[in-house]
């Protein structure tokens, strides 16, 4: 995981979104919910290995301008812990709290992965 600590860093990100849908996530240390969701989603960067797409963390209270301009760039609501798919600098998916699972993840990262669709 990327962890995002600027604005600059946040730009990378989206300029990552371009090349191939990225993940971010949105991390509060101060919350167990917040840390069993990110364990599910380790779990689910292990299981899928290089296939998995890049990414970036903000923990929301140690970087809160990043956070929010997240947010903000994206038209997304706040959650922590929170799942972004981003592609194309635009939010085409998102999950939060016990929703964040490996299985969600990899069919969201399925769905949008650029692939053509079969006829």
């Amino acid at each position: 995981m990327i962890r995002m600590n600027s604005l600059d860093d946040w730009e990378r990100c989206l300029k990552t979104s371009l090349e191939q849908p990225v993940l971010v996530f949105k991390h509060s240390t101060r919350c167990p919910i917040s840390a069993a969701a990110r364990n599910r989603l380790v779990d689910y960067l292990k299981d899928a290995g290089t296939g998995a797409p890049p990414v970036f963390e903000v923990w929301v209270i140690e970087s809160r301008p990043v956070s929010n301009t997240v947010m903000e760039d994206l038209g997304i609501s706040h959650q922590s812990p929170q799942v972004l798919l981003v592609r194309d600098r635009r939010c085409v998916w998102t999950v939060s709290h016990h929703e964040i699972t490996g299985k969600n993840i990899a069919d969201a990262v399925k769905k949008h992965d650029g692939s053509p669709t079969p006829s």
